[in-house]
């Protein structure tokens, strides 16, 4: 192996170590970061969200580092070019918003989850937490709903209708930031139980070793020409 294929390799090694924590954090990738903490997939019923109708959950995270809360989600029929918008709380009872995000209501486009990205909760393990949703200048005709299910499914929170306990829960599920170590048990475990999976890693494995072996082949026959 020639110095200069040494050195690139070398180099290659320092960057992807040193940009590890800043990778996990990036818009674009960090769901291969995101670990599942809690789900609440039961659902019955909607509910509307429009003027002072606000909607909301407690729940308890199970894991560090909350990063990102799921709601279950749909758009009435008519056009609304309004503002849904997300509040995360320590509580109800707190003032403070811990974050507040605002998605387009014309957005929804179909009857799924769809995610709200926070800052990494450090110490969030253990710790409760309330979300609510509210859609302010949206009409009963044109409301977003949100899913939730009529009995209560979820023991450690409880549904909020206008900032009052209501009974059943909404229907959402919370992820967490993992480390290097459990995204990467999470990826042994796909990798040993998906067939296709497994086989198109160890192709392109094999493909990154001979990719690798004509580089140093190149240079080599270079270095014997120069």
């Amino acid at each position: 192996m020639t110095k200069r294929v040494s050195i690139i390799l070398i180099l290659l090694m320092i960057i992807s170590l040193s940009s590890c924590s800043r990778l996990e954090r990036h818009p674009a990738i960090s769901k291969i970061f995101s670990l599942h903490d809690i789900t609440q997939g039961e659902k019955d019923d909607f509910i509307k969200i429009y003027g002072k109708n606000i909607s909301g959950q407690t729940f308890t995270s199970e894991h560090p580092k909350l990063s990102r809360i799921h709601i279950w989600l749909k758009r009435a029929g008519e056009e609304n070019k309004g503002d849904l918008i997300f509040h995360l709380k320590d509580s109800p009872t707190d003032e403070k918003d811990i974050i507040i995000i605002k998605m387009k209501i014309a957005d929804i486009v179909s009857d799924e989850y769809y995610e709200f990205v926070i800052p990494p909760q450090l110490d969030s393990k253990g710790k409760s937490y309330y979300f609510y949703l509210e859609a302010p200048d949206s009409t009963s005709e044109n409301a977003p709903l949100v899913a939730c299910t009529s009995t209560d499914s979820y023991p450690q929170g409880s549904r909020h209708l206008n900032e009052e306990v209501a009974k059943g829960d909404l229907t959402f599920k919370t992820y967490y930031y993992g480390s290097l170590g459990g995204v990467s048990k999470r990826f042994l475990s796909h990798f040993t139980k998906d067939l296709p999976f497994m086989i198109f890693y160890i192709l392109l494995m094999i493909s990154s070793i001979i990719a690798l072996i004509v580089i140093i082949i190149k240079e080599k026959r270079l270095s014997q020409n120069s």
